[in-house]
């Protein structure tokens, strides 16, 4: 298993308040803040910081471990806007990555997403939970309506925005040849699924170029908001990496 990271202030915003957590080849998260400039940094910092913590401590196991971590990263983060002037309502997005043997944990809240490459099929794994992700699913907006709707940005649930949170989680089992791509919507929202599996198909690049040209594809795009992302190719059982 092999994997990269890249992070990037796009070229509209003056900061970033994307965060994430890389540490190959077991454990990866990306959080998008919300709220501010104080507060969105603070709120994703938050989250990976009570993740690594949960690491750290050996508590990873199962999705419903990441599910706990997340929630617990919840309930601090909420607790830290409701004490601090200037932290009222922040939040963040969380999705994180546990990689065992030829299994991939997974748990997920907001509009980062997961994505997962397969024997030629592009999947998103993660939900988008947004208003207009919603509309997609009920069957009342379709994709490419969704890309220019005006709200599409409007998260229904978020980490830190309020004292209870349901977390989606999940697993699969990875083989030999898939890539899995963690990233916030800095990416997705200028670069199209089909874009990013095209870039993922080719075989003559390398990770690092491959990561490259996403982010290049991004900011030619305009970039609008922070890029951040995590690219892990898997050659092997990610454990024995």
């Amino acid at each position: 298993m092999i994997s990269i990271v890249r992070t990037d202030v796009g070229l509209v915003r003056s900061n970033n308040e994307d965060s994430y957590l890389y540490q190959p080849p077991r454990l990866f998260a990306v959080a998008d803040g919300m709220g501010g400039h104080a507060a969105g940094e603070t709120a994703s910092a938050m989250a990976v910081e009570v993740i690594k913590e949960w690491a750290v401590q050996e508590r990873l196991v199962l999705e419903k471990d990441l599910a706990a971590a997340i929630e617990d990263a919840n309930a601090q983060i909420y607790q830290r806007a409701q004490k601090e002037d200037g932290m009222q309502g922040m939040g963040t997005t969380a999705t994180v990555v546990l990689l065992e043997g030829n299994q991939a944990f997974w748990a997920h809240v907001g509009d980062s997403r997961l994505y997962w490459l397969s024997e030629g099929q592009c999947r998103q794994v993660t939900q988008d939970h947004t208003l207009v992700g919603e509309m997609v699913r009920s069957g009342n907006l379709t994709l490419g309506e969704a890309r220019e709707h005006p709200r599409r940005n409007l998260l229904t649930r978020a980490v830190g925005t309020a004292r209870e949170l349901l977390v989606e989680q999940g697993s699969f089992s990875i083989g030999a040849g898939d890539y899995l791509l963690l990233c916030s919507d800095g990416l997705t929202g200028v670069v199209s699924e089909a874009e990013i599996q095209q870039v993922l198909e080719q075989k003559q690049e390398s990770l690092e170029e491959k990561a490259n040209r996403l982010l290049g594809m991004a900011k030619a795009a305009g970039a609008p908001d922070n890029v951040t992302f995590i690219l892990i190719e898997c050659e092997m059982p990610a454990h024995g990496a």
